[in-house]
């Protein structure tokens, strides 16, 4: 997340978009561009065998069309275009904003968690130090069992926060 990638497969998508914008008005302009057709076809009227060879035929032709107007549609179309076009390069920019936000969100909350598991882990290693003067002490009768159990069991609760605290760090690594 820490570094700057040029590419990212989430924007390729309004890359698509507006070269799939550009095709539709590219197809669309197609349509008002002079089209000349050629065109043959060729027949058999066989009823009676004698006469077939009289009665073969065959015609060819050639056809010229040029719109002369298209009612203002060019222009309607490509102002749709243009605006859809806005409307993805907008979205594009809302989306790198609210990833940058995202990250920074993500990026705090990590810092967060270790912030908090480096508490954690020296909270344990004061309760392992304090067991064990309390396991001297008890040995020379100078402490009851009960507060070394009651000790163990605070220490217990704190590796439970303590594991707790790395798996939702991992969670939201993995999210």
């Amino acid at each position: 997340m820490n570094t700057a990638r040029e590419t990212s497969h989430f924007l390729e998508k309004y890359k698509l978009d507006s070269t799939n914008l550009i095709a539709q008005q590219n197809s669309f302009e197609t349509k008002y561009l002079p089209q000349i057709n050629l065109f043959g076809n060729s027949g058999l009227n066989a009823v009676y065998a004698p006469t077939i060879p009289s009665r073969i035929g065959f015609s060819a032709g050639l056809s010229l069309s040029y719109p002369l107007s298209d009612g203002g549609q060019k222009k309607l179309n490509r102002e749709k275009i243009n605006v859809q076009q806005n409307a993805v390069a907008f979205n594009r920019e809302i989306f790198e904003s609210q990833n940058q936000v995202r990250k920074a969100k993500i990026l705090n909350e990590l810092a967060s968690y270790s912030s908090k598991i480096e508490i954690a882990e020296q909270q344990l290693n004061d309760y392992q130090t304090l067991l064990e003067s309390y396991k001297k002490e008890i040995l020379s009768g100078q402490l009851t069992i009960i507060n070394y159990l009651s000790v163990l069991k605070n220490m217990a609760a704190a590796q439970r926060d303590y594991i707790l605290l790395y798996s939702q760090q991992q969670t939201l690594i993995n999210t």
